[in-house]
């Protein structure tokens, strides 16, 4: 789908999933981390008042790292930047427009880098609660419809930009 834009989007797509594969072991601790002590609280009779409090320190955690990524990409893009670049191709980030419309896709990659890990620290703690099915479900429908149709209509219809997608 991302090819039907061209080469530059491509290009754009690989950088910022590189960036949230990069972190993206944030994300699946805090899901195991929440998952093993809500199991531990849920088969331990604790109250619910514990498990809440595991809730609102996962979110807590994931807000400040996302918060951390966000400065961490926005003050120091051009360096991190060239690390994916050749050094005959990094004179392709003295294009403005390049640069602006990478920017602006890892600046959504944060914000999706927040909501995904809220989704995924709830999925931890269905887990921990036995309710896979549903998470079974629930995640083939999302993916469709937030990942991939999205992706198609933005991209391969639209003839939209990464930053977009």
């Amino acid at each position: 789908i991302v090819l039907l834009s061209g080469s530059e989007n491509l290009t754009i797509i690989t950088v910022v999933q590189s960036f949230y594969l990069l972190m993206g072991f944030i994300i699946e601790g805090l899901s195991k981390g929440v998952s093993s002590i809500a199991a531990n609280l849920i088969g331990g009779k604790q109250s619910d008042m514990l498990i809440d409090k595991v809730l609102k320190a996962a979110f807590r955690l994931q807000g400040i790292f996302s918060l951390l990524l966000f400065v961490l990409l926005m003050a120091f893009s051009q360096p991190l930047l060239t690390m994916f670049f050749s050094e005959q191709e990094v004179s392709l980030l003295q294009d403005p427009q390049l640069r602006a419309t990478i920017q602006a896709a890892l600046a959504w990659m944060c914000i999706f880098f927040l909501f995904d890990g809220f989704g995924w620290i709830y999925m931890g703690f269905l887990t921990a609660c036995g309710d896979t099915k549903f998470l079974l479900y629930a995640g083939i429908v999302l993916n469709w419809l937030s990942y991939i149709l999205p992706a198609y209509l933005v991209l391969g219809f639209a003839k939209g930009t990464a930053a977009q997608g």
